[in-house]
């Protein structure tokens, strides 16, 4: 007999955090955890889970909460907290852990931490915040803070996010797991084509992808057989409106139009990566991990990271990449061209990201990690008795 976890998740869309709640359900030890993911909405989130084996529960979540944006944190918590659709919400949860028979509930993004927690309580069920953020100085932060030490546990995805949750009594039950991505092959050398430098991610502000096309026209100043790759689509449209057509704009008024191309979103990053000299992450707010570089790192790219967040947990300043000042496209342009000038040198920082992801990202250790903390709470796993 097994442990039956549920996951929520309030959104049905494919983000970073859906993809690595992705790579952890499927990967676990069936012996140990039968998982149950459930998801405020409808999407490919629901549809790749069901592909690879893991059973999905779709619990639609009033748009009031679902729409609702950090960005305006009072009208975020004012919007997660109305009774009405709240309350419904956290009921629907709770009814679902009665109905698996689960042991223990593990929410996965911000909005489904506060559900989640209400859900746990009326279910009498131990609740386990993923916690995949890193909040700005402000009320979210502090209420962030406050709930964190009503949960039976909080694992942070980075020491970084730690930092942000921890307040004295709390630090204990919060526990550092990294993201962890699924090894594949190194990318071949690249031996024909102009240079190219890549960016992949949500097409989000605080991403930094003008920071990028503007790096990418002080490189094509110097070198101008660079290309450009701005890999990913508006995730969050309701925060970020037609964000790709504002930096389509951009790219033209910097005059790198020409050079840089939008791939859009794509399933398997990857395979566009093989392609890349150089992955650059560019985030303006601190990143709470950033599974990209990790998955750079393991195609045996050189990344150029700016030092927002976890970056320097994952990339090592001059072993497997840069890592320069956050909004700053002079110094971004800068280590481009640095590694570009030098393609021995990014070759062996490359080969010494890849053995350093394989090392300490890899997915089976995210997995030991965060059934350690189950093992934590419940204990040894229960033992069905034999029949008669």
């Amino acid at each position: 007999m097994t442990w039956t976890v549920v996951y929520f998740d309030h959104t049905g869309r494919l983000g970073g955090a859906e993809r690595s709640l992705v790579d952890l359900t499927t990967r676990l030890d069936r012996s140990l955890v039968r998982p149950v993911v459930v998801v405020g909405g409808d999407g490919p989130l629901t549809g790749t889970l069901r592909r690879s084996g893991v059973a999905a529960r779709v619990l639609p979540i009033d748009p009031w909460i679902s729409g609702a944006s950090r960005g305006r944190p009072l009208a975020l918590l004012a919007r997660a907290l109305r009774p009405g659709p709240f309350l419904s919400a956290a009921r629907g949860l709770a009814r679902v852990l009665e109905e698996e028979g689960a042991s223990l509930l593990h929410t996965n993004s911000q909005k489904a931490h506060w559900i989640g927690l209400l859900a746990a309580r009326l279910a009498r069920r131990p609740v386990v915040w993923h916690f995949r953020d890193i909040l700005e100085p402000g009320l979210l932060r502090w209420v962030s803070r406050g709930g964190s030490r009503l949960t039976t546990a909080t694992i942070a995805i980075s020491g970084a996010v730690r930092e942000t949750l921890c307040v004295a009594g709390a630090g204990a039950r919060i526990v550092v797991v990294h993201n962890g991505i699924a090894a594949r092959p190194a990318r071949s050398p690249r031996t024909q084509g102009p240079p190219r430098v890549g960016m992949v991610g949500q097409l989000a502000r605080w991403k930094g992808p003008e920071v990028f096309l503007e790096a990418a026209a002080l490189v094509a100043g110097s070198r101008p057989d660079v290309r450009f790759s701005l890999v990913g689509g508006v995730l969050f449209p309701e925060a970020e409106g037609d964000y790709e057509a504002v930096l389509r704009r951009r790219a033209v008024e910097l005059g790198v139009a020409d050079r840089v191309r939008f791939e859009g979103p794509v399933d398997d990053a990857g395979a566009l990566m093989d392609s890349f000299d150089v992955l650059v992450h560019p985030p303006i707010r601190p990143e709470p991990f950033g599974r990209v570089l990790v998955e750079a790192m393991l195609a045996g790219l050189p990344v150029v990271a700016s030092t927002a967040g976890a970056a320097g947990e994952i990339a090592v300043e001059g072993e497997t990449g840069r890592i320069v000042p956050d909004g700053r496209p002079g110094e971004l342009a800068g280590a481009v061209l640095d590694l570009l000038a030098d393609p021995e040198r990014a070759a062996a920082m490359g080969a010494a990201g890849r053995r350093r992801a394989l090392d300490r990202f890899s997915i089976e250790r995210t997995v030991e990690g965060v059934q350690a903390v189950y093992r934590s709470i419940l204990g040894s796993p229960p033992v069905q008795s034999p029949g008669p």
